[in-house]
């Protein structure tokens, strides 16, 4: 996942790159050009791996500020808001479709199960 598809999963997370923004301390503004530059600075990386869960790896968005990721593998899914809050998460390699309060918990499902899927 590159800068840009981290930022877009995020936004549709949160509604908006200005909701993006407040969830992580960043301006509408910081985000849009980071998703033009196709670049975060490290605290920006560390704050949206924070807010997803993992999900958007800082090792994936700044391999030279923290090093390779470890041995979690990195998900491929979209993420969007209701119109409640709700976060729904759609992996797009097996089509799995999860929900939750936030893009954190919402991922942390989507682990759950693929895992289980693996496992079975």
């Amino acid at each position: 996942m590159d800068v840009r598809d981290a930022l877009k999963a995020a936004t549709a997370a949160a509604g908006s790159q200005t909701a993006l923004g407040q969830e992580i301390g960043y301006t509408q503004n910081a985000i849009w050009c980071a998703a033009r530059s196709n670049r975060v600075s490290p605290v920006m990386a560390r704050r949206l791996d924070d807010y997803s869960g993992g999900a958007i790896s800082k090792h994936q968005l700044r391999p030279d500020a923290f090093g390779e990721a470890a041995t979690v593998p990195p998900l491929n899914f979209t993420a969007t808001r209701t119109h409640d809050g709700t976060v729904v998460v759609v992996d797009r390699d097996t089509g799995t479709v999860v929900s939750g309060p936030s893009l954190a918990e919402a991922v942390a499902e989507l682990r759950r199960m693929l895992a289980g899927r693996r496992a079975a």
